[in-house]
């Protein structure tokens, strides 16, 4: 089964050394995870710099082995899904892409997920 991990979920399966190879993400997935961690250092002091900075290497050599979906066409088509279903664009573009290459997608995100329902296939992570 080929799955697509949304930030939430691609973080927490990082977090747990859960995450399998050859499996996808999208390209603004990197930038979501990025913020997260940002965030774990300046606005919540959970991380250090260095934490951090390590962390982010560890990202690095996982994504070398992942499969990253490029957002750059079908723009209108996500815009229709966030509209009609109520989400970001950033969680509009998961579901697209999940439809669209026939992935199941996995978040925690419950809005997300309940959207998602009955359109792909959608696991939490911790199904993983």
């Amino acid at each position: 089964m080929s799955f697509l991990y949304d930030a939430n979920a691609f973080l927490d399966l990082v977090r747990r050394k859960k995450l399998i190879a050859n499996q996808y993400i999208l390209d603004l997935t990197i930038y979501e995870v990025s913020n997260a961690i940002w965030k774990e250092v300046v606005l919540f002091k959970n991380l250090t710099r260095d934490e951090a900075i390590e962390f982010m290497n560890n990202i690095l050599n996982i994504l070398q082995k992942m499969n990253i979906i490029r957002i750059k066409e079908d723009l209108d088509k996500i815009m229709s899904i966030a509209i009609e279903e109520e989400l970001t664009f950033y969680d509009a573009a998961y579901l697209y892409a999940a439809m669209k290459n026939k992935l199941t997608l996995v978040t925690n995100d419950e809005k997300l997920y309940s959207a998602s329902r009955n359109k792909v296939k959608v696991l939490h992570s911790n199904e993983i």
